[in-house]
């Protein structure tokens, strides 16, 4: 093959690539989630300040959702933000651009180890691999294997003799860019680069200048790395510290969850199943890479040359940072795609090239056979992969948007949409309240910044913030709707996911949504000033019939817990307490209520089964003006107990007489 036909065979490729990278991208993955969304917003205050969106100057990490991430991907994104606005499609189109270059560099590194067929062979089958296609797409960690293949493409050209103090500085520089980029870099990186060096150290020691060149940029570019992890350990490791290998997965589970990341279900089946990483019915790979991969691994243990090496170290180290935290993980192992690409591509070259000498084999009458079956065996092996890629494309682009959005595992679907709706009324606002409950629960307050920074108006809210007074438009998910009264509110824009399923609301409130406290009843709720979590764990969650936004549960089996709500009678008398939650199959039925009243203390125990979205009576009990009521919960009980509001009504403001009165269920 001629020079120019393989830069065209590349340049086809390289085209292929950037189709399917950049086909229908704002749109597809269908949704936005909140890693995405704080890249973005780091990148928009970096191009305006220089600073992120914590007013760190210039930082190498970000601080974001209790981690500190590489700031890497945040800077690359800044030159689209800044010429295109801060948006889905500028944040993921970095994405697919550094996707498209990893094709390129494969290419380069592949051709460097195996040779020019070898190279095209391994970035056709990275640029169709679902693995690299899917992360390609999404603003999460496309910058890692970038700058890893990149890093080892310099190295290798390096120890082979070109340019190689130039190559092995830079080599060194990205190897060390790879800290601030993803997580898996800072276990995954030091390791290979120490396993690099220990294979090609008869060639450094041979070529000590450019070695040295090597390490010193290594350690260079690796010190803000180093003063993080000096100065601010639990931040470093945050991620890492899920890494916890021996301690507590222990060594077998460590083992198993190393060995699954080979497994056949894990590469070609099913992938980790989460829906942010893999589509239904198909694994990370394509299963006729599986014999192409295998032949490529024979193939580097059979010539063990340094290259060679430093291949079976990669595939030997990819897997460490997933298989320590215990399971196997599709994004922890981003770093193998462009790995198993070069593995297929040089089995493919080598099974290809036993094929043609057999078909070349002397004897003429069975020459012309022979060639036929090679002939054959080619274009079946080329239908059959074209066909197997072809399904696996048609399913992302049709049937994935259908079912991917909505769950935990899966897209946050929706505020794009309902932002856009606001931003061309926000000048009929004086408000524009972004309410989190009864949402996507990962994250979500993220959004209000991506979809509308630099605007006051527009803030994270409560619907009882809702005020009579001024111009407010709410945007709720439309979940959310279903607690509240038709008559408190009027629907301006209703959302709809791609199944049709409605999602988001931008409403207006026509009237305070809850029950309003009336004069001499007193209702505390979880989300006011009397309620206090005294112990455990209490999560928030906003469920249908809980009071106001949101209500608090806990659960015996993570810890002990208690809450109490305190308020403070008008007048000495006796009053019947209520309390409200939100009923489920998951609830307690033997929730314990602790009243404190003027003459002790009594536990009720109440099914929370039923009863939801209510107020049930807990008795009547006898208060003083003056001194705080206390009604106490804990989760001792069988299953979930759920916090949520009491109210205490007057029954009478006589003296105090009386004893308390128990509801005839508690016992």
């Amino acid at each position: 093959m001629g020079p120019a036909a393989h830069g065209i065979l590349l340049a086809s490729i390289l085209a292929l690539a950037a189709a399917l990278y950049f086909y229908r991208l704002p749109g597809i993955p269908p949704g936005f989630f909140c890693d995405e969304a704080s890249e973005g917003c780091d990148a928009y205050r970096l191009s305006k300040t220089l600073r992120d969106r914590h007013g760190f100057l210039l930082p190498a990490f970000l601080p974001a959702f209790g981690d500190w991430r590489g700031a890497a991907y945040a800077y690359l994104c800044v030159p689209s933000v800044k010429l295109l606005g801060l948006s889905e499609a500028s944040v993921r189109g970095v994405a697919a651009v550094a996707g498209v270059l990893t094709v390129l560099f494969t290419y380069l590194l592949a051709r460097e180890i195996a040779g020019g067929g070898a190279g095209l062979l391994s970035a056709l089958f990275l640029a169709v691999s679902p693995w690299h296609f899917f992360f390609s797409r999404v603003a999460f960690h496309a910058a890692f294997p970038l700058f890893f293949v990149a890093a080892l493409f310099l190295f290798v050209r390096g120890m082979n003799g070109r340019r190689p103090r130039a190559n092995l500085c830079a080599a060194g520089a990205f190897f060390s860019l790879t800290l601030y980029a993803y997580f898996s870099a800072r276990l995954f990186t030091p390791l290979f680069a120490a396993a690099l060096i220990a294979i090609y150290r008869k060639r450094m020691l041979a070529s000590r200048g450019a070695a040295a060149l090597f390490c010193a940029s290594l350690v260079v570019v690796s010190v803000p790395f180093a003063r993080l992890l000096l100065f601010h350990r639990a931040e470093a490791l945050a991620r890492v510290s899920e890494l916890r290998g021996i301690a507590s997965p222990g060594p077998r589970r460590v083992a198993a969850a190393y060995l699954d990341a080979f497994s056949y279900r894990f590469l070609f089946r099913e992938g980790d199943g989460w829906t942010r990483s893999v589509v239904r019915g198909y694994g990370v790979l394509p299963v006729y890479m599986l014999p192409l991969m295998a032949a490529g691994c024979a193939a580097a243990i059979r010539r063990r040359r340094e290259a060679d090496k430093a291949l079976l170290a990669w595939l030997a180290l990819a897997p460490l940072p997933t298989a320590l935290v215990g399971n196997p993980a599709v994004a922890r192992t981003l770093i193998a795609p462009p790995l198993c690409a070069i593995l297929a591509g040089r089995g493919a070259g080598a099974l290809l090239s036993v094929m043609r000498r057999w078909a070349a084999a002397p004897g003429a009458r069975r020459r012309a056979a022979r060639r036929a079956l090679y002939a054959c065996a080619v274009v079946g092996a080329a239908g059959y992969a074209f066909n197997s890629s072809l399904g696996y494309f048609l399913h992302y682009f049709i049937e994935y948007p259908l079912y991917s959005w909505g769950d935990y595992s899966g897209w946050f679907y929706g505020p794009e949409e309902a932002f856009a709706y606001a931003r061309g009324v926000r000048a009929s606002y004086d408000e524009v309240i972004w309410n989190l409950y009864g949402t996507f629960p990962n994250r979500p307050e993220i959004f209000p910044d991506f979809y509308m920074p630099d605007d006051p108006r527009c803030r994270i809210g409560k619907l009882v913030d809702y005020s009579p007074s001024r111009r407010q438009l709410f945007i709720v998910s439309a979940a959310r709707l279903k607690g509240l009264a038709p008559r408190v509110y009027r629907t301006l824009k209703l959302i709809h996911a791609p199944d049709g399923t409605p999602v988001w609301a931008a409403i207006e409130l026509t009237a305070y949504p809850f029950e309003k406290r009336e004069e001499g009843k007193i209702i505390v709720d979880d989300e006011d000033p009397g309620f206090e979590v005294l112990s455990g764990n209490w999560p928030v969650a906003s469920e249908d019939g809980c009071y106001g936004d949101v209500n608090h549960g806990s659960l015996k089996a993570q810890g002990p817990g208690e809450a109490r709500w305190t308020a403070v009678v008008p007048a000495d008398g006796d009053y019947e307490v209520f309390a409200r939650w939100s009923e489920c199959h998951s609830r307690a039925t033997d929730t314990p209520y602790t009243i404190h009243h003027a003459r002790g203390a009594k536990t009720v125990r109440v099914n929370q089964k039923t009863g939801g979205g209510r107020w049930n009576s807990l008795g009547v009990y006898t208060f003083s003006r003056g001194a705080p009521a206390v009604i106490g919960i804990s989760n001792d009980a069988n299953l979930w107990v759920i916090a949520d509001a009491v109210k205490l009504e007057p029954v009478g403001g006589g003296p105090l007489t009386g004893t308390p009165t128990p509801p005839a269920a508690s016992r």
